[in-house]
């Protein structure tokens, strides 16, 4: 939705880099690996974590080592403000091999002009290709984000693809169309 997944930044500061979620404390495939990679990757980089479970008492607590990059909950509303108000967001999935299915965020965060690290989904790969950026290991995710963030013309060009193809094919009004042509 256009309206509210855009590209005019907050007037708030720009930070670096995001993860708004919650921690998986079970095994579920490879999230928790997933996760861990990408949170470790970024926790020299600006980290701030978003939890979705923050003040609940939950069994799926961030582990103590990411405590101090805990920065509360948002709310929906706060989210979409908060896509526009970092230069990184960080997305796992749980689901990796379906052809479609992946969070909606990436569409959300490609519209509000943010760049997308991700863990693999073949969903994401079928839709975006090159457009979101894909890690699997520590190593590249770290040499990634360090890109992104120093080279200011490299991350404005990526996003910018990712941008573009979201508000050309992907918008609700796209699907809409999509389903009455059907």
């Amino acid at each position: 939705q256009p309206i509210i997944h855009n590209p005019i930044r907050n007037s708030l500061p720009e930070h670096d880099i995001c993860f708004a979620g919650s921690w998986y404390s079970r095994d579920h495939g490879n999230r928790k690996r997933d996760t861990q990679i990408l949170l470790d990757a970024s926790m020299d980089y600006g980290l701030h974590i978003f939890d979705r479970n923050y003040g609940t008492n939950s069994k799926n607590a961030f582990p103590e080592k990411y405590s101090d990059f805990v920065k509360g909950s948002l709310s929906y509303k706060e989210t979409c403000m908060a896509y526009r108000a970092y230069k990184i967001f960080l997305n796992v999935n749980s689901v990796v091999e379906s052809p479609t299915m992946f969070s909606r965020r990436v569409f959300e965060l490609l519209s509000s002009y943010t760049n997308v690290i991700s863990t693999p989904s073949a969903g994401i790969e079928n839709i975006f290709g090159d457009k979101v950026h894909t890690i699997s290991e520590l190593d590249s995710a770290k040499l990634l984000i360090e890109r992104l963030l120093k080279d200011d013309f490299y991350r404005k060009k990526s996003v910018h693809t990712g941008y573009r193809l979201v508000h050309n094919e992907h918008k609700y009004s796209d699907r809409l169309k999509y389903i009455f042509e059907k």
